[in-house]
């Protein structure tokens, strides 16, 4: 019940005035610079372009919005310092610090945060579905921002505290400028980022000069660690084994809401089969997955993440039949699917060698295994032509609505290609219900019926397991996911 008890308490604390909570303003330590490593490329430090955990770890850390989300305190200001609710609870009035400045010492007043949210109005693209609660903006005042919501909803404030949140201008050629404690700087055509501290940041400044981060895949990152070139490996999920042959250092270990799963776009043949999905989904089962791979992760039942309202065990509930195939394949041909699994993994081939092996033996469907390049996966991902996918579904927020509203069948950002009147209808009822008992069990139900549906194979629920070095502290692991992971306090007390 501690999850359940975690949203009341957040859902009484955003209809109440923000309390700030913005620590003193400590100088920083001598220049030193903390070294660590990401998994793909990041091309865009675009808010609304970040859509892949890389991107987002980058922005979480560079840019501030009106309020974050953390899991020890909850909804906590940041640019804003308070804000209150309007009588019919759809009206939200945000007051801002007026020492806040872009990191080009332009101020950041509530008219550039209009024109952000202004920009997520008009925005067709990923976070279009999380923000289309949002009916308008203004700002009466160069600290006053005011969110007009076109129904009450209590989790508005978990959007804003969300990378899309995060508050950026544009510069000449599209340079992208926001606010926060480090500035960010792409190099190597994508393939290193410096963060740089910002000296004249309002807030709490880093301990660290910069922080130094290296696209680099698994097995490259162990050996960069290896030889002391590397201070942590947050971003990476590693087992016990390959931990213990690392320097010496800590483990350090937090349950994600998110969930290691074989997506099936719709929108890609054969894949509007049921058929064909429930083929595949008999076939490849997710305790064989955990047992084989990651003995110390949760076997996943279900896309919703242990800890999250929703969650299913091995007894599901009853869920609306799913047993008239849709679609399907020309009887005088063989159905053919690719499952793409990304390479940066040091397991990346034994994945594939397995999941090919489990799939063999489906009357008259052929699965094979390809592992590719992240960059080119998500590009087709995001242009709903890749079919079958080893992927992480990271809920983003600590509220399930968004992940799943995502699924709605006018919804841009729907990465399964689901049409669906009954999941249509179960997120207008979640939408609708305050109670967060009721909503649970809606939750639930949707949950469940992915899994029926075969809309994908939920594999584990993520314990992330990393390594820091023993020189260096402060970094702090976020159960919403990798992107989410905090730097803003790292120390390093060995460069």
């Amino acid at each position: 019940m501690r999850p359940l008890i975690l949203r009341i308490a957040l859902w009484i604390s955003v209809l109440s005035i923000g309390v700030s909570s913005a620590a003193s303003n400590q100088p920083p330590n001598p220049g030193s610079t903390h070294h660590s490593a990401l998994q793909s490329e990041v091309h865009s430090l675009d808010p609304l372009l970040s859509v892949e955990t890389n991107s987002q770890l980058i922005i979480t850390n560079s840019y501030d919005g009106l309020v974050r989300w953390t899991a020890k305190d909850g909804i906590e200001p940041v640019i804003a310092t308070h804000w209150t609710f309007s009588d019919d609870k759809r009206e939200i009035r945000f007051h801002l610090r007026p020492s806040v400045r872009f990191h080009d010492g332009s101020p950041l007043t509530a008219r550039e945060a209009r024109l952000h949210f202004l920009r997520i109005l008009n925005y067709k693209g990923y976070y279009s579905a999380h923000f289309e609660n949002m009916e308008s903006v203004a700002a009466p005042s160069a600290s006053e921002l005011v969110i007009r919501l076109k129904k009450p909803n209590p989790y508005f404030l978990h959007l804003l505290g969300g990378v899309a949140g995060r508050i950026v201008k544009f510069e000449k050629r599209r340079r992208v400028v926001g606010s926060g404690p480090f500035r960010p700087e792409i190099q190597d055509g994508g393939k290193r980022v410096l963060l740089m501290r910002d000296e004249k940041y309002w807030g709490p400044h880093p301990f660290v000069k910069q922080i130094d981060f290296r696209v680099a895949d698994e097995r490259r990152a162990l050996q960069m660690t290896g030889k002391g070139e590397l201070d942590d490996l947050g971003i990476f999920s590693l087992n016990l084994k390959e931990i213990a042959e690392l320097p010496a250092g800590r483990t350090l270990r937090q349950p994600l809401w998110a969930t290691w799963a074989i997506g099936f776009d719709q929108r890609v043949k054969p894949l509007d089969s049921l058929a064909v999905r429930r083929g595949i989904a008999d076939k490849i089962k997710s305790a064989d997955w955990v047992k084989r791979f990651f003995p110390d992760q949760m076997v996943a039942y279900g896309l919703l993440p242990f800890g999250m309202p929703g969650y299913v065990d091995a007894q599901q509930p009853e869920v609306p039949d799913t047993s008239v195939p849709i679609g399907g394949c020309e009887a005088t041909k063989d159905c053919r699917v690719v499952i793409e699994i990304p390479d940066f993994f040091q397991l990346s081939p034994a994945f594939a060698a397995w999941i090919q092996d489990e799939a063999r033996g489906i009357p008259g469907v052929e699965v094979s295994v390809n592992v590719a390049p992240f960059d080119s996966m998500m590009a087709r991902y995001a242009k709903g032509v890749m079919g079958a996918y080893l992927v992480s579904y990271n809920a983003e927020y600590p509220d399930p609505s968004f992940l799943l509203r995502a699924l709605h069948s006018r919804s841009k950002s729907n990465y399964l290609g689901i049409k669906d009147s009954k999941i249509d209808e179960w997120i207008s009822q979640a939408d609708a219900e305050l109670d967060p008992v009721k909503r649970a069990e809606i939750f639930k139900m949707f949950n469940a019926y992915l899994t029926e549906s075969a809309a994908l194979i939920p594999l584990m629920h993520v314990i992330h397991t990393t390594w820091i070095s023993a020189c260096a502290q402060g970094l702090v692991l976020s159960p919403v996911g990798e992107g989410y992971f905090d730097y803003r306090g790292i120390k390093n007390s060995c460069r």
